[in-house]
């Protein structure tokens, strides 16, 4: 008797990517042509992203980064096709599509105020991390990657570690690469994204980088691998 094995060309993780990569379309859509009335940070279904986006490996984020950006793009044209006078202009499209990639997530503002506690650890741990930065990597220079990682070692001595991660944020798009943390009061709390270089009164990314930060691009899982490099 013969026996015929039929191996899937699409496994469940593609599948899974596919959807993260799905949801993530959708939102970048909607928020380029304004038709989400949904602010991002009270949105469950960005939350629910954000936190099965932040658990893959950097080459899975990697994939699906990319298959949202051709979803997006294949959005676009169909737009195109429907209502050609819209985008007359095939510079148009590149121009709005470069344009979101700067006010994604604008509407997200310190405005949103986080709760008493996490603030007072944050600003507790930036006075200290002021007074004892140095060129953690021996680099020969003082920039944010020394900022991060003094944030973080001085957080640590304090508060639990599970609390505070750096976050690498690369944005392919304009060039933009910065590091930073995120941190929150407990394993319930929601996160907050914390500039290290900051004062006290203005240390939230959005208010401190305005247009320039999309958390799209953000980069979770490195944390150990920059603290190996703390002198």
């Amino acid at each position: 008797m013969n026996t015929h094995v039929i191996f899937e060309s699409v496994t469940d993780m593609d599948k899974n990517l596919d959807v993260l990569a799905t949801v993530k379309a959708d939102c970048m859509y909607k928020k380029l042509f304004k038709s989400c009335s949904i602010d991002c940070y009270d949105c469950k279904i960005y939350h629910k992203f954000n936190d099965c986006y932040s658990a893959l490996a950097t080459c899975d984020q990697l994939k699906v980064d990319k298959i949202a950006e051709q979803y997006v793009r294949q959005s676009i044209n169909l737009r195109k096709n429907w209502k050609i006078n819209l985008l007359k202009d095939k510079a148009l499209i590149g121009f709005l599509i470069i344009l979101f990639s700067f006010l994604f997530f604008i509407g997200i503002t310190s405005a949103h105020a986080e709760p008493l506690p996490v603030e007072a650890m944050v600003t507790s741990t930036l006075v200290k991390t002021k007074a004892s930065v140095h060129d953690c990597n021996l680099d020969r220079k003082l920039n944010c990657i020394d900022y991060t990682l003094q944030f973080k070692v001085e957080w640590d001595k304090v508060y639990s570690c599970t609390n505070c991660e750096i976050v690498r944020n690369y944005n392919r798009v304009t060039g933009f690469n910065h590091l930073f943390v995120r941190c929150r009061s407990d394993c319930m709390a929601d996160w907050i994204y914390v500039e290290p270089q900051g004062s006290v009164h203005n240390y939230n990314m959005y208010s401190f980088w305005g247009d320039k930060y999309v958390c799209f691009w953000n980069k979770y899982g490195e944390t150990e691998l920059w603290l190996k490099r703390y002198k």
